[in-house]
């Protein structure tokens, strides 16, 4: 089973995200690919044994509008044509940033994938109009019309999957579910011997 995980923003912002793909590598006969954007805040490049990561250019803030939204919009296309490739069984779409890809990879080019949709953020219906949000806004146009053939739609809590929800009542309880935020493990063994944390919730689901 191949599954391409599609994170637009860049992978090294999000340790939840490293950390499920810690749980999926060797789990399947093929590695995971991750398709995300270059690490432009200076952190440690995410390097995973079992897992390919590939990184596109994204429009960065600095760039002209006109030549921001020309990457921006190239890096939705690339990363469809890369599902076009690999055919991966299982797409997973992160945030609303990510869903153009799926849209054109699962609509326009009919790609049989199952689609799960995962958010590590919530964001109001108010967020999407604030300035500089338009190529969010369109994102978000296009994950609403996944929404319904989503296997799978996930938030990181169960006030955030209810918010969620009431925004779109047309999902069901078989497709909503909750998957938190958990901590890597690393984090935890480097915690002062003397705090204490639940220790076998966090390390159960964090990645090696």
């Amino acid at each position: 089973m191949r599954i391409v995980l599609l994170h637009q923003l860049p992978l090294e912002m999000y340790p939840p995200a490293v950390n499920l793909l810690c749980q999926l590598q060797g789990r399947s006969n093929a590695d995971p690919v991750v398709v995300t954007s270059a690490n432009s805040k200076g952190l440690p490049d995410i390097a995973l044994t079992h897992c390919l990561i590939l990184r596109l250019r994204f429009g960065r803030s600095s760039d002209f509008p006109a030549v921001r939204w020309f990457w921006s919009l190239l890096w939705h296309l690339h990363a469809a044509w890369i599902c076009w490739r690999l055919q991966p069984t299982a797409v997973i779409s992160v945030e609303p940033h990510s869903a153009l890809a799926a849209w054109l990879w699962l609509v326009l080019l009919r790609g049989r994938s199952r689609l799960l949709i995962h958010h590590h953020e919530y964001y109001t219906p108010a967020d999407y109009l604030r300035p500089g949000n338009r190529l969010t806004r369109l994102n978000r146009w296009f994950e609403n019309r996944l929404l319904r053939r989503a296997a799978w739609v996930s938030q990181t809590n169960s006030d955030r999957l209810r918010l969620l929800r009431g925004d779109h009542p047309e999902l069901t309880d078989g497709q909503c579910h909750v998957l938190p935020n958990y901590p890597p493990r690393a984090w935890l063994q480097s915690l002062p011997a003397e705090r204490s944390w639940p220790r076998g919730q966090l390390a159960s689901s964090a990645g090696p």
